[in-house]
């Protein structure tokens, strides 16, 4: 069995012989559509949703398939950006716990300080650090997940 996208179509290419009946529902649960060439057809926008979910399942259920070249491109795109949300997540699970740089922290504070008219509340002010001065640069891509 091969997974392949084309044409923003996530596609799985098999015979007759490769799914129980229990499977072919949960592909049909997902949106997969079954065309007369015997190839079950997802045509949305959520693939990069669906393809880790099928993968897994896959996996789970010992199903054995072989992925595309294009399959394996956003394979390795999705893990990238789930990696650098797993990160963002843990550097802000660490700064709310109090593991940052105090001293960054402080100057951060002094120019809220001096170029924001209003008193902000504690959360705002991590908030501002954490976002707009550190990890703003280094997880801007993450943004859009």
């Amino acid at each position: 069995m091969l997974l392949d996208i084309i044409k923003n179509m996530l596609i799985i290419r098999y015979n007759r012989f490769t799914f129980e009946p229990r499977q072919i529902s949960q592909l049909y649960d997902w949106g997969f559509l079954n065309n007369s060439e015997e190839k079950y057809l997802f045509i949305n926008e959520n693939i990069e949703v669906i393809l880790p979910k099928l993968l897994n399942y896959f996996n789970k259920s010992k199903v054995e398939y072989t992925i595309s070249h294009s399959c394996n491109l956003l394979v390795e795109k999705i893990s990238v950006k789930k990696d650098s949300f797993d990160k963002l997540l843990e550097d802000g699970k660490n700064f709310k716990n109090g593991k940052f740089d105090k001293k960054d922290y402080n100057n951060h504070l002094e120019f809220l300080n001096n170029n924001i008219s209003r008193e902000l509340k504690d959360h705002q002010k991590k908030w501002s650090e954490f976002f707009c001065t550190r990890q703003w640069k280094n997880y801007s891509s993450v943004i859009y997940l």
